[in-house]
């Protein structure tokens, strides 16, 4: 277990690449820790689906992706702006 996978709850389900960078983390029905999500991102989630939260992100190459409590899937590109539902 390395430093990271301390700061995590024990159901959070995460990915790092080979330098030790997230990758994704998905707590299931939980919402992700904050501080990890973006602040842009989470400012969007919150003012445009104010009743639900974030419980999986991904950094992909390209563009960053959430998935909502109520199941939608959300994309941003990597400086956190919106760019549309999955």
């Amino acid at each position: 277990q390395n430093e990271q996978d301390k700061l995590l709850l024990p159901f959070d389900v995460c990915d790092f690449d080979y330098q030790g960078n997230l990758k994704s983390i998905n707590c299931e029905i939980s919402p992700v820790p904050e501080g990890i999500v973006p602040e842009l991102i989470t400012s969007y989630v919150k003012l445009h689906y104010p009743q639900h939260f974030i419980v999986e992100y991904t950094i992909n190459y390209r563009r960053l992706e959430v998935e909502l409590s109520n199941g939608i899937d959300l994309i941003f590109d990597l400086e956190g702006h919106f760019i549309g539902v999955d």
